[in-house]
């Protein structure tokens, strides 16, 4: 066998050892399910699905991210939640934990699942999805001032982000601490957020025509570092995430612009980016944030035990407990990052066990204000234990099933889920054909799948997408603005 194919032999070991290892996870998070184990199946299987609804040519990268974060949020915390007792740490309300309580908590949640399969299949089959762009060739103007627009470009990102750790303008958790006028802290807050990283993801792009963007992708995880500003323990790890998928797909089409050093480069410079900004956030949380005492009886109480688990998982569910117990903050961060940040089943749970749910609930939260801050709809449906003040901002998070669960219909469920995610691969479509750039389409996507499995007051997300459509029209505005010298500089000619 040759050594392509004993390579090949390995990494289908490799998947089947882990599709193998799931399997078994479901089969114990299933026998530990406390309501209807047919429920729980079906949940399952609209969640796989789901994921695996992302898989077949052409990919939609927006999809593929909503697949992603709907996984972690439902699917993952509940298999960790069955298998191994890891407690769900959001509050959940006047949830109880009966079984008949936890099957109305996975119908909307399998609803919704089948919801985003449903799009992702018609668009399979409706044969007018195209596959990957390569970037188009850079405006004149571009390559004429390159040399001052990075350099200009670093400065900007380096000064917003100072100046917001200073300021507070987008941090999580944290009130502004300067309110500037003409609303300005909205666009600098979308600028810290997302504009900055569309910005560097069209330039990247434009690079990669001319030359190997190693440098311009230092340059992007420079940003994504930098980003650790509004104390996000995730949004380096999204910026990142977001130019994966392109350049997988792109050295499949030029593998002449990704020689094994330019890989071991980039690789290097993720992990210690990474480790950085997983220190950086840890360090000014614990320094900014106040302690919060958090009592969750739904986590504490009802999370499976050992003893119900057969020895071998009891085992290692008491390891797991005993390591992080003594774990140090950053490993604890990185815990919470890959499980606990998730937003989604405590949501559903959460709403489904509300009395009152209905249309009027639902339309109450289309219209609902978000500055009501702790007193908001799902503060107080919640039981929130966060609290917020004059400095501090903070609250649990429904996610986008749980608000379209306020009406109390599955099938609103499904309908609304269904919508909302053509509308992600509409815009991902504009985007693509608008900038014609891998790059700005991913982390568009990426920016829109997480608004949406973030969602909490509908107005706000309407007010996103006004900013990230404005941005990618501005961005197709540049692309196709070509004034500059007709001659490019020798060092920036597109290379045969």
């Amino acid at each position: 066998m040759s050594p392509m194919g004993r390579g090949r032999s390995k990494f289908n070991l490799f998947i089947g050892l882990g599709i193998a290892l799931g399997l078994l996870v479901v089969v114990i998070a299933t026998a530990n399910y406390p309501g209807n184990r047919i429920a729980f199946l079906l949940f399952s299987g609209a969640f796989l699905l789901l994921i695996g609804a992302a898989i077949p040519q052409p990919r939609i990268y927006g999809y593929t991210f909503l697949a992603g974060f709907l996984f972690l949020g439902f699917q993952l915390k509940a298999l960790a939640y069955f298998a191994f007792g890891i407690a769900l740490l959001e509050p959940t309300g006047n949830f109880n934990g009966t079984s008949s309580a936890w099957d109305a908590s996975l119908v909307p949640a399998t609803f919704g699942a089948i919801g985003c399969v449903a799009v992702r299949a018609a668009y399979l089959l409706s044969g007018k999805g195209t596959g990957l762009v390569e970037p188009s060739e850079p405006p004149r103007w571009y390559l004429a001032g390159r040399s001052w627009i990075l350099p200009t470009t670093v400065v900007v990102v380096l000064l917003l982000n100072l100046a917001n750790l200073a300021a507070a303008i987008y941090a999580i958790g944290l009130r502004p601490r300067v309110i500037l006028p003409a609303h300005l802290n909205v666009i600098v807050a979308w600028l810290i957020s997302a504009g900055l990283g569309l910005w560097i993801a069209m330039v990247v792009g434009w690079d990669f025509r001319n030359r190997r963007p190693v440098r311009t992708l230092l340059v992007a995880i420079l940003e994504a570092l930098a980003s650790s500003s509004t104390l996000s323990r995730a949004s380096f790890l999204f910026r990142v995430l977001s130019y994966v998928g392109p350049l997988i797909e792109l050295s499949r089409h030029r593998p002449e612009k990704f020689p094994i050093r330019f890989r071991v480069v980039l690789i290097a410079a993720t992990i210690v980016g990474f480790a950085l900004s997983l220190s950086i956030v840890s360090a000014i949380r614990s320094l900014t944030y106040p302690m919060v005492e958090r009592v969750n009886t739904t986590s504490s109480e009802q999370a499976p035990t050992a003893a119900t688990s057969g020895d071998l998982l009891g085992a290692i569910v008491r390891i797991e407990s005993a390591v992080m117990t003594k774990a140090s903050p950053v490993v604890r961060e990185l815990q919470g990052m890959l499980i606990g940040r998730w937003i989604g089943i405590e949501g559903t749970m959460t709403v489904s066990s509300y009395p009152q749910l209905g249309a009027d609930l639902f339309e109450q939260s289309l219209r609902e204000d978000p500055s009501t801050g702790e007193t908001s709809l799902y503060q107080r449906m919640a039981g929130s234990y966060y609290k917020t003040d004059s400095q501090f901002n903070f609250g649990t998070t429904p996610g986008v099933i749980a608000v379209l669960s306020y009406s109390g219909s599955a099938v609103l469920v499904f309908v609304g889920l269904s919508s909302i995610t053509a509308l992600l691969v509409l815009v991902e479509v504009a985007a693509k054909r608008l900038v014609r750039n891998p790059f700005v389409v991913s982390m568009a996507g990426l920016i829109l799948a997480n608004a949406i499995s973030q969602m909490n007051f509908p107005y706000l997300f309407v007010i996103f997408l006004f900013e990230l459509s404005g941005t990618l029209l501005l961005l197709g505005f540049l692309e196709h603005w070509n004034f500059g010298p007709r001659t490019a500089p020798a060092s920036m000619r597109i290379r045969a």
